[in-house]
């Protein structure tokens, strides 16, 4: 209690502290009703029945289902929506269907309820009408390894299921609707890992949105503590160089600009894995502030090496997670990388294989079911890794945007 009371005191310090409300899983009380017709009473019940059993889909999906991307918007008969359906249930997690040559990830889902307009039975020549929707909006997840029921990180798009309520009282899936804009789900760490001291005690804390509120409000102290420090004299300056150099680059590739954000994000996010900070400490400590100053020297320096743009892939490329070396060969690109997890060190990746050119990307199809595609897009390695993954642990991969590198001079 004590440590919880230096804690709470400390985050009301900072201006940390916000009412914890608890989340309201079904926002429309009253609205739900059990009927003989649904195979369960609430939504997500339904939504869980509906993703685990395929054989009771096509009852609760409409004639047409609204398929949504962000470069179409066009309706799909039921019979060919069938095995467009993303979802499946395995162990237990949902995740992203296994089809030939892509192994299913998995997913993560929170659900909503809104008023939209809807197409009673999913027809195109149905006229609309406001009616109250479900949404069941997912995301790619890695899980903790010790407590799988938490998310560790989510990476990727955030896509959408819709559903409307039907003429029998159940629901029935309307809309599928992929890289949606506007999500309350996102990519990035859904955990904050930090290591603080008092007395008696050295502890690691990890946690996050489910996790307990005294660790959350410990790592949020610490985090607090940092960006003040970087606010401080010879770290501010530091930081200021890395803001400029950050936007030299997006101002010579546009497209640079997004992935090269969120890659600062995770460096600074990164940065409280190794401080070992006093709970009772307002500032940080001088061999952390050391700690703190080598860190951004070195990230410094790999902004100074990122090249805006490459037009081939021979050469190195790297992202705040790991890097990957090209190097021509008969025809392919034989490549060595390497990833690990910033944040907390969660997982790790090594690889080294050849890559071939197939329909406009290169491809690594390796024994063990590895399936590796890579794609030059805007001067940027775009990383997908599709297939098994005997070359990472922990769930890790090597997906993900990678800047080019000059080649180190000396």
């Amino acid at each position: 209690m004590k440590l919880a009371a230096t804690f709470v005191a400390a985050g009301a310090a900072l201006g940390l502290l916000s009412p914890i409300v608890a989340p309201n899983a079904y926002a429309a009380p009253g609205r739900e009703r059990q009927t003989s017709a649904c195979p369960a009473g609430d939504f997500a019940s339904f939504l869980n029945a509906y993703v685990r059993n395929p054989s009771i889909r096509p009852r609760y999906t409409a004639p047409t289902v609204r398929f949504v991307t962000p470069d179409a918007n066009r309706q799909v008969p039921l019979t060919a929506y069938a095995d467009t359906f993303p979802l499946e249930f395995v162990g237990v997690h949902y995740r992203t269907q296994s089809r030939p040559g892509e192994v299913g990830r998995d997913v993560t889902i929170t659900t909503s309820y809104a008023t939209g307009p809807v197409h009673p039975t999913g027809e195109t020549g149905a006229p609309a009408r406001s009616s109250p929707v479900w949404q069941a909006d997912w995301i790619k997840a890695r899980f903790d390894e010790d407590h799988p029921e938490l998310v560790a990180e989510t990476y990727d798009k955030p896509n959408r299921l819709t559903f409307a309520r039907a003429d029998d009282g159940c629901w029935q899936l309307i809309e599928d609707a992929r890289d949606v804009s506007r999500s309350a789900l996102a990519a990035g760490p859904q955990w904050l890992s930090c290591h603080l001291r008092g007395d008696g005690f050295a502890e690691r804390y990890r946690a996050g949105p489910a996790g307990d509120r005294v660790a959350a409000l410990a790592c949020h102290v610490l985090e607090a503590r940092i960006d003040a420090a970087l606010k401080s004299d010879d770290l501010a300056a530091r930081a200021l160089s890395i803001r400029q150099r950050i936007a030299m680059l997006s101002k010579a590739n546009p497209a640079l600009r997004s992935p090269i954000a969120t890659d600062e994000r995770r460096f600074r996010r990164s940065l409280m894995r190794e401080v070992d900070s006093q709970v009772d400490e307002k500032t940080l400590r001088k061999e952390d502030r050391q700690y703190l100053e080598g860190r951004l020297d070195a990230y410094l320096a790999g902004l100074n090496r990122t090249q805006p743009r490459r037009s081939r892939p021979v050469g190195l490329w790297r992202n705040v997670s790991g890097e990957m070396l090209f190097a021509g060969s008969n025809g392919g690109y034989d490549v060595e990388g390497w990833a690990a997890e910033p944040e907390m060190f969660g997982w790790t990746c090594e690889f080294t294989g050849t890559f071939r050119q197939e329909n406009g990307q290169l491809i690594h199809k390796g024994t063990e079911g590895e399936h590796i595609s890579l794609q030059l897009k805007d001067g940027l390695l775009h990383v997908a890794d599709e297939g098994r993954r005997p070359q990472c642990g922990l769930m890790g991969t090597l997906s993900g945007i990678y800047f080019p590198i000059e080649k180190d001079r000396r």
